[in-house]
């Protein structure tokens, strides 16, 4: 075993010095010789002060560049569908208040919903609501988005017909032309 480790050791220590140490020099000197300004890392210089380097900040705006940092181009945040409204927010809750009595009022529902009350104790994750009243709130959060397609399978399976007839009549005419909808159903009454 002592054999081994003596030219283990000897390797190791040659190969450091070559990596480490020797080919390092090398490579900076040569830069040094062939690009002295690159190899000092493009340093800027106001009236003999070094002030920054050329190559911090600069604009990644040449076509070889896939994203550009947001710093350097006219940034607009408004097409990653970002909001400063959090669930806590009172601008956010304020808008989702309008929305809904616009949306009622549009339906004709606003006295009938006023009547019941919107405070519903849908329990841990909606435990306590029924199958057609998930249905309905998943509808309803589909439509609210005001998709471009919209995809449904069996989207009216739990819901009575008074309540199917409703949601096809809203397809058919507030989403007609604004809206491609692909609907699976399995009943031919709710099939259009």
């Amino acid at each position: 075993m002592r054999a081994q480790i003596r030219p283990a050791l000897m390797v190791l220590l040659i190969l450091t010095l070559v990596t480490g140490v020797i080919y390092p020099l090398v490579i900076t000197g040569v830069a040094q010789l062939i690009f002295p300004g690159q190899a000092n890392g493009s340093l800027v210089k106001v009236d003999g002060q070094v002030v920054g380097s050329a190559l911090i900040g600069q604009a990644l705006n040449a076509p070889g560049y896939f994203w550009p940092r947001p710093s350097v181009i006219e940034y607009n945040p408004m097409p990653s569908s970002g909001s400063n409204l959090g669930p806590t927010s009172q601008a956010l809750l304020e808008q989702v208040q309008q929305r809904v009595v616009d949306m009622l009022e549009r339906e004709g529902l606003l006295d009938e919903v006023l009547a019941m009350g919107l405070e519903f104790q849908v329990g841990s994750k909606g435990d306590r609501l029924s199958g057609g009243q998930r249905q309905k709130i998943a509808l309803a959060r589909a439509f609210l988005k005001n998709p471009h397609i919209l995809i449904m399978d069996e989207a009216t399976a739990s819901l009575d017909n008074a309540s199917q007839s409703r949601i096809q009549q809203l397809l058919e005419t507030e989403f007609r032309g604004r809206c491609t909808v692909v609907a699976v159903v399995h009943r031919l009454v709710g099939a259009a």
